[in-house]
Formats: structure tokens, sequence, C-alpha cells
């Protein structure tokens, strides 16, 4: 059994002296883990949001972490509490560095900017602008002491470019261009003469810092590189990959010397012990890996954590025992009964986290993609029918035509692809977006442009509609300043609806591709948007924790719904007319519509759901938390 929750690691580092790994994750939480034995002996709650980035101060004492909730926080390693919490980013945080002498902290933004604090007072002292998009990583320079305010700082982001700041002046002085696509990761080598990135072109790149001449362009990832770090003695270079791999590379002869592979979903994170050459590596499979020198994978932390990805319902028409069907971070699908609030049946198969869920008009089948790549579709008894397998990477988002028919997906392989339900092969790929396509609907009616219409909405920011026979990107509707999560289609069909990490919902003209309202409120991305069956209303999900429901004539927002504690993911009206939210709380709520009053909450049982620990010795205190996580109750 499980003896910890351990959600999807999203940022990992080795302390100074290498004897704790301190993991940044989905669950908002900042983790501390033994190296020696693989213990986690320390558990910070705090954050609102994603924990992106985290990084230990020079001297070890002190832990800093980044969110998307667009604070950092500065951890006390000795007490485990926070001690103080920066603000002044108005967008989430990507990235945080210390200086070497530990007096500076640095973190990157989705607002463009780079800020520079005193880690003793928590004062902003500068903010650094130049970059024109989001900046994903930061780095100090680690060649001489930093003393004030001088030094390299490093940045990189959605730009494609690299920027150098001299901190004395607070002024750029010299941007690394060549990249081609959004630069995820940045690392200095240890005498700081040497820089290396990685990309979504899907290259490593090593640059001279001082002529800012790019030396040496490594290929051979299939994907984009999240994460990047030199090896301590400098010699070499490791990256991670949305390809699901680790690569060590020779940076002075271009060779890839090596390929951990192991993890079943994407590298977002990899760290370098400082003083062996063990590897440590964070993945969307929910696991954190130590690689011994010799690139074996010597232990896996991993845990239970059981957020909701999506839900559906099950039934048409209105009935008492509607039911609703739910897609999980457990890689199970279960099925519920709305009226008595049970688990009814758990549908097992995929081998990572289900992320999305459609049911067919007859609600004869239910399909499911997952991180594991796949699309599977289930029948009325829960027995899978058939795996679907085309895509090269996590299935975001599927939808059934409205004949039943077709089945759309869409992926972060930058691809939509129109599947024939009955034969289960693959008709048409949808060739067009630049980024991850997180969302597919088609339209409920027959439309003049196209007998079978259409949308997608993705990382690049854009909407796109096409014609599902021809495979044609009919129009693209640009207006969003963020990524774009969901898209939906009105009963009528002449209005879609999106909804962005820019924090609002645009409306369409399906005819026109016009925008003719913007719906304004979250402050947090919307995740998730569905209109009611009449199609007067419209709710929304957001990682501000609410839903919210608007009125689709008059673009007014009448109710707020309050009670999930994390991000909600899905939202949908149920037969019965009542709204359902899903939320990495690992809760549903059924939700009334005219008072805004839950009814019911829905949740899955835990590995240790009910077992009592009161008295029980010989376990720590981050152990405690989380088997109280994970069910047990400690009176």
């Amino acid at each position: 059994m499980f003896t910890e929750t351990l959600a999807m690691p999203l940022a990992i580092a080795f302390s100074p002296t290498g004897e704790y790994l301190a993991s940044g994750d989905l669950n908002s939480e900042v983790r501390l883990w033994r190296v020696e034995d693989g213990e986690n002996v320390l558990v910070g709650k705090g954050h609102g949001g994603w924990v992106w980035s985290i990084a230990f101060s020079p001297d070890g004492k002190w832990l800093a972490s980044g969110s998307e909730d667009r604070t950092v926080k500065l951890w006390d390693l000795n007490t485990g509490s926070c001690y103080k919490t920066l603000e002044g980013h108005p967008s989430p945080i990507w990235c945080v560095a210390f200086s070497p002498d530990g007096q500076l902290l640095a973190s990157s933004s989705e607002d463009w900017t780079v800020k520079l604090w005193n880690v003793h007072t928590g004062h902003c002292l500068t903010t650094l602008k130049g970059h024109q998009n989001w900046v994903r990583s930061v780095a100090f320079c680690p060649a001489s002491p930093v003393t004030g305010r001088g030094a390299t700082l490093a940045s990189a982001g959605d730009d494609k470019t690299i920027k150098l700041w001299d901190l004395k002046t607070g002024r750029c002085y010299r941007t690394l261009s060549g990249h081609g696509d959004r630069v995820w990761a940045i690392a200095f080598s240890p005498n700081g003469q040497f820089l290396a990135s990685g990309s979504s072109d899907q290259t490593v790149r090593i640059w001279h810092i001082k002529t800012g001449e790019c030396l040496r362009i490594m290929q051979g990832h299939a994907s984009w590189v999240r994460s990047i770090a030199f090896s301590a003695d400098g010699q070499s270079v490791i990256s991670g990959s949305e390809d699901r791999t680790i690569r060590l590379w020779d940076w002075q002869t271009g060779t890839c010397r090596q390929i951990l592979s192991g993890h079943t979903s994407w590298v977002r994170s990899v760290a370098i012990h400082p003083n062996t050459s063990s590897i440590a590596s964070g993945s969307g499979d929910h696991t954190i890996k130590l690689w011994d020198g010799d690139g074996h994978c010597c232990r896996t932390l991993t845990g239970f954590t059981n957020r909701v990805w999506a839900i559906a319902p099950l039934s048409h028409g209105k009935s008492p025992d509607s039911q609703l069907a739910s897609s999980h971070d457990d890689h199970c699908i279960r099925l519920w009964n709305l009226r008595t609030g049970q688990c009814e049946q758990t549908l097992r198969g995929h081998t990572n986290a289900v992320c999305t869920l459609a049911v067919s008009p007859t609600a004869s089948l239910l399909a499911s993609g997952s991180a594991d790549c796949t699309i599977k579709l289930w029948n009325e008894q829960g027995h899978c029918l058939a795996t679907m397998r085309d895509h090269l990477s996590r299935v975001w988002s599927v939808a059934f035509s409205p004949d039943g028919e077709w089945l759309a997906s869409s992926s972060d392989d930058q691809t939509v692809k129109l599947w024939q339900v009955a034969t289960r092969r693959c008709y048409q790929t949808l060739r067009g977006h630049t980024s991850w396509v997180c969302a597919v609907a088609f339209s409920p009616v027959s439309s003049p442009r196209a007998e079978m219409l259409l949308a997608s909405g993705g990382y690049d920011q854009q909407v796109k509609l096409w014609n599902g026979m021809t495979g044609e990107c009919l129009q693209t509707l640009e207006g969003h300043t963020n990524w774009v999560w969901t898209v939906a289609f009105s009963p009528d069909g002449q209005t879609l609806a999106s909804g962005s990490g820019d924090h609002t919902i645009k409306l369409w003209h399906v005819e026109t591709g016009a925008c003719h309202k913007t719906l304004q409120g979250h402050s947090s991305r919307i995740w998730a948007i569905a209109f009611s069956p009449n199609g007067q209303w419209l709710a929304s999900a957001s990682t501000d924790q609410t839903v919210r429901l608007w009125e689709v004539k008059t673009g007014n927002c009448f109710q707020i719904l309050r009670g999930h504690t994390n991000v909600v993911t899905s939202v949908v009206f149920s037969s019965d007319g009542y709204v359902v939210s899903s939320s990495q709380d690992e809760t549903m709520k059924l939700w009334d519509v005219q008072t805004g009053d839950c009814l019911n909450t829905l949740k899955a049982d835990r590995p240790y759901e009910g077992m009592n620990i009161t008295g029980t010795t010989g376990l720590t205190e981050a152990q405690k938390t989380s088997l109280r996580a994970l069910g047990a109750i400690d009176d």
C-alpha cells in the first residue's frame, strides 16, 4: 500500500549537500525527501496553486517555491514553516533562483518580468523588463560572488530568447537568439562561462557567456526539452523532455552519451546531485526517479493521488438515478449514482491519469483519453471495447459527433484526430496548432461552413474551426492572450465559447468568427465551460477554486459557487438541471443553480480511509500528514 501522497512533481532540486531532495507539485505542496532512504520528512502546505519551481538557498537552510498562485514562499527547513510570502507578480510564477551568496532571490513570471527580492526583508528590489512574453526560467551566474545588486542573471521564455542582465544597472546587456520556439529552461555551468538552454524546438543549446555565441546545438529529443542541468564537474549536460526520456550529453562534442528511459509520461524536471553523478527526475507519471551514475534507476518515489480531471453525465432525460462518470489521477474511471452519492463501478485499464471523458449521444459508449497517450471506448457494462493508440502524447480532450459515428481527440502532440467509431480507426489528422491542443468540440448542428464542424483550442492561444470531413482549417479565432483550455458550442450551434488562461471566456459568432462578448470575473485560469441544455446559461470552472454561472444573453454572472479547495477542473449540467463540478481537491460537488447551494459532495475512498492512527508510535510528522491525507483518522 501507499505510505504517502504524491501529486505530479513539477519541480525538483537537491539540497547543497545532497542529503535531501525537494519537490513542488500539482497539489500545491512542497515536499522534502531524505535521499538515503527516500523518506518524506517534510510537507509544506500554503500555496493556493501548482508549485512550478523550487530552489534551496546556498547554505541549505531555506527553500523557495514559486507558484501558480502568483506568490513566492520562503520555507524554514528546520521547522517546516513558511516564514515569508513574497507578493508582487500579477501572474503565475514559473521559476525561482537564489543568488550565490543567498542574499537575493529572483522570480520569473507570466507577466513578462523578472523580479529581484531581498531574502531577509522580502522587499522587491527591482523588476527587470524586456521579455516580450512569459518568462519560464531564471538563473544566477555562479562565476563571482554577488555583492549588493551586481553580477549576472540570465532569463528565458516564450519569446524564444535568453537575456543576460547586469544586476548593478538592472539592464539587459545581451540577448541570445537562435531557438525556434519557447525556451523552457536554462542553467549555468559551474564556472559560469557557459549556459545551457532547452526549448520546445526539441534542441539543447550551449552558449558562451562572454561572446554570446551559440557553441553547440544538440539534437535527439523527439519532443519539447523541459528541463536542463550541468553536471557538478561541468563536463556533461542533462536534459529532460516531453518524450519521456532523460539524455546525458557531452556538450563539448555534442554527442549523446546515454538515454535514461523508464518514465511513462513527460519529464518535467531534472536535478544533479552536487557530490555524485546521481540524477533525479520528476515526471507526469507522478513519480520521482533517482538514477545512479551508470544510468540505472535505483529508487522510485511514488504515492497516491486521486484528483478528478473530468466528469460527464451518463443519463439522458430527467431521472432521479442520474449517473455521472469521473476520471482520476489514479488511472481509474468511476461511475456514480448522483441520488445516493455512491460509486457504483470502477473502470480500470489506463496506465496513467485519465484526463478527459465523453459520452455518446445515446449514452451507449463512454470515451476516455489519458496521459498514457491512448483513447479507450467502454460500453454500458463498463467493458473496454477498444484502445486507440495513434496519438504520440497526452490526450487532453475527446468529443463525440452529434450522430455518434465520429470521435474527435486532441493531444499534446499538436494534433486533432478524427476517429470512425464503428471501425475504431483514425480517419483524419488535423494539423495547424503550433503547441498542445487542449480542447476539442463538435458543433451540435450542421453548418453552412461544414457538414461536420469542429472547434479546437490550444496552448498557442488560438481557437480553430475545422471541416471534419476534409480536414480543412476554416478559420482561426484570435483574441485570447493565454492558452485556451476549453471550448464549447451552444445547443443551437450559433455560438462558440472558449475559456482561457487569461482568466476570460469569449463568445464567438460561429458564422462570422467575430467575438461578440468577453466574460470577465474569474481571478485565474479557466479550465472548463459548459452550456446549459436550453442555452441560456454558461458554467465555468477555474483555478480560483470557484464555479461561475453566466447569463449568455447579457454576459452577467448571476451565481458564484464556492466550496472547492483546489483547482476546479471540470463542470457539466446534469440531466436533472443541476450543475456538477470536479476538482483537484479530489471531490465532485452537486449544486443548485438557483440558490448556489452545494447539495452533495462525492469523493472516492482513499487507501487508508477510516484507519485510526491515534497513539501510533514510530511515525514522523510528515508520515502522519500523509496518512491523514490518505484517509486515516488521528483523534
